[in-house]
């Protein structure tokens, strides 16, 4: 749709995996604690966007620290974590304007080391 990029072969695709987190609109995973959100928020700016996933995921107990890192290729981009129930998860992403608001992208993982290097050739592909 308004975002595109490169995934990998073999990981699965899952569309509107959360019907309360209706701001994701897809979640490709690539083991049980590794993956790529597909954000489409209504929202002004790539701040705004942040704010606003940070507050649904809190209703659902997920709590997101971030910072924002830069600007790359038109988007705003992002680290943090998130914790939760029995564990937390590292991620980066980027954010911009598109579809009905602004679009984006994170890629997580539980064990974010093993997955930087396919996660920054995935985060280079964004468009």
């Amino acid at each position: 749709g308004d975002i595109s990029f490169s995934d990998p072969s073999g990981w699965v695709i899952h569309h509107r995996p959360l019907p309360q987190l209706h701001t994701l609109v897809a979640y490709i995973d690539a083991d049980p604690t590794s993956g790529i959100s597909v954000w489409n928020v209504t929202a002004s700016s790539p701040d705004q966007a942040m704010y606003i996933v940070r507050n649904q995921l809190a209703a659902m107990g997920q709590y997101i620290t971030y910072q924002k890192v830069n600007q790359a290729n038109g988007y705003t981009m992002y680290k943090g974590n998130t914790t939760y129930a029995g564990g937390s998860t590292q991620w980066e992403g980027g954010f911009r304007s598109g579809g009905n608001g602004i679009v984006g992208i994170t890629l997580g993982s539980s064990n974010f080391a093993s997955y930087q290097a396919i996660f920054n050739q995935i985060i280079a592909t964004v468009r």
